[in-house]
């Protein structure tokens, strides 16, 4: 575990010492890594509390699909069928800056159904003040100067609605992660990436290996740095987890989607690698 001890010390050598160009920029990967160390330490804590406020507004996000009564009153307003259109609704709290925008149902002038639309909005409005106040428990008593969130629909076709929300925390610095939900319009289920892929197989040692793949080669064209455990780096990416953010875009590909810090210093972003389906298509599910 590097602590702040050992960061200043390395820092103090670094200083001190006269090295060459390709070993100063190795522990400047390393004193970045350091310091990322400790911000994701704080972001786990982060996200497993967003996590359980965001579980209610998902079920808003998939009632139209789970709820049999509520998906059949819904299939004849325009645009929504098996999947609603989204319109944004704005929450502010100034005193503990908070902003968040959420999704309301929007009828499109369809009077019939008017009633129907009301009653869906005033359930969306009742979880989504829910959520507000769990932020202002949890997250807004931790010191945070400000706290944005947003949603963003990325995938919307025949098989695939995938919704996004993204979070940004400021204080002295800031960083922002993501949550991506995918909904399999079939089934009206939330589908994570083993659910896509055939018991025992080892989905995520093709995908993470694919991924250091494009890392390597992105670091020789471009400029861009990311930290990969077998590349000299004791403490790095090895693997995708579990429960890896990703979605399926409108060619089929996986995207396996990376928060900021989590494979490379600020200056990378948040980024994305996509995973061929000629890759996978073997262990697959049908």
């Amino acid at each position: 575990m590097v602590n702040d001890e050992m960061l200043k010390k390395l820092k103090d050598q670094y200083i001190g010492v006269e090295v060459p160009d390709d070993e100063k920029n190795k522990l400047n990967e390393i004193l970045e890594y350091a310091k990322i160390d400790r911000k994701r330490k704080r972001k786990k804590v982060i996200i497993t509390r967003w996590m359980i406020s965001v579980a209610a507004l998902l079920l808003v996000v998939i009632m139209p699909n789970t709820n049999e009564t509520l998906a059949s009153s819904l299939k004849n307003i325009p645009l929504v069928g098996n999947i609603f259109s989204v319109i944004t609704v704005r929450k502010y709290d100034e005193d503990k800056n908070i902003k968040i925008n959420m999704a309301k149902i929007d009828s499109n002038g369809d009077i019939k159904n008017k009633k129907t639309v009301e009653k869906l909005n005033n359930d969306i409005k009742k979880y989504t003040n829910k959520i507000v106040n769990q932020y202002k428990v949890d997250l807004g008593s931790s010191g945070f100067s400000d706290l944005y969130m947003d949603y963003k629909i990325v995938i919307n076709n025949d098989k695939w609605f995938t919704i996004a929300f993204t979070i940004n925390e400021t204080r002295a610095s800031g960083y922002e992660f993501h949550r991506y939900y995918n909904i399999d319009k079939s089934s009206g289920k939330i589908v994570s990436l083993k659910d896509i892929f055939k018991e025992k197989s080892d989905y995520i040692k093709i995908i993470s290996n694919d991924i250091k793949r494009q890392m390597k080669q992105q670091m020789l064209t471009k400029d861009v740095v990311y930290f990969i455990k077998d590349n000299g780096i004791s403490t790095g990416f090895k693997e995708i987890s579990g429960n890896q953010n990703y979605y399926i875009n409108n060619e089929g590909n996986i995207v396996i989607a990376f928060d900021e810090y989590e494979v490379g210093p600020g200056c990378t972003g948040a980024p994305k690698f996509v995973i061929s389906k000629d890759i996978v298509k073997k262990i697959l599910n049908n």
